[in-house]
């Protein structure tokens, strides 16, 4: 499921870079970006670099890296450990 996601948030980030112009023409100008990423391509620019971030989050979302929401466990292991530490409390408590 993790790779379906991912392929499509890849596919919108490269949508968003491929497509800055159009964006830019029927969102508007972002004054911010004017104005700290450049005078006249700080928009198409802010709008490549959300498109990039996108991508990017979505490749290690795919390969596990990074998470949305809580991450999962491997419930196996989970449980094992958690009875590898009553049967060493049980030890040394002696019951």
């Amino acid at each position: 499921m993790n790779i379906i996601f991912g392929i499509i948030a890849i596919v919108f980030g490269f949508v968003i870079v491929w497509k800055a112009d159009w964006m830019m023409e029927n969102f508007g100008r972002i004054a911010w970006a004017d104005e700290h990423l450049g005078s006249e391509g700080g928009t198409r620019m802010f709008y490549k670099l959300i498109g990039l971030a996108i991508i990017a989050f979505a490749f290690l979302f795919m390969f596990g890296i990074a998470y949305l929401g809580k991450p999962r466990t491997n419930c196996y292991l989970e449980r094992l450990a958690i009875r590898r530490q009553r049967n060493l409390y049980l030890f040394l408590v002696g019951h």
